[in-house]
């Protein structure tokens, strides 16, 4: 976006947050997916506006701290312990 569609759009977004909320109370709405799809989310939005609409944000306060960080090292695990991580660290040296 040029420097006046964003400033623009987070006009829009700044709309769409003055009546239906920010942050974990922010409702999704059918019109939330029509801006997304149609006009698109401002940069100085992105990252908040896509964890609320994910539910990454509901995610993240719904469970105890440092679950992510469990879920993370789990999984760095799994792929330390697969078939193809030991192939490919064979390749690698």
């Amino acid at each position: 976006y040029n420097e006046e569609e964003e400033k623009n759009l987070k006009t829009i977004w700044e709309e769409y947050t003055d009546k239906y909320g920010e942050g974990i109370s922010m409702l999704k709405t059918p019109k939330a997916k029509f801006l997304v799809r149609d006009f698109g989310i401002p940069c100085i939005y992105r990252a908040k506006i896509w964890s609320i609409l994910s539910g990454a944000l509901n995610k993240k306060h719904s469970k105890e701290e440092g679950y992510f960080q469990q879920v993370l090292n789990k999984h760095l695990l799994s792929l330390k312990t697969s078939d193809s991580f030991e192939e490919i660290e064979k390749d690698l040296h």
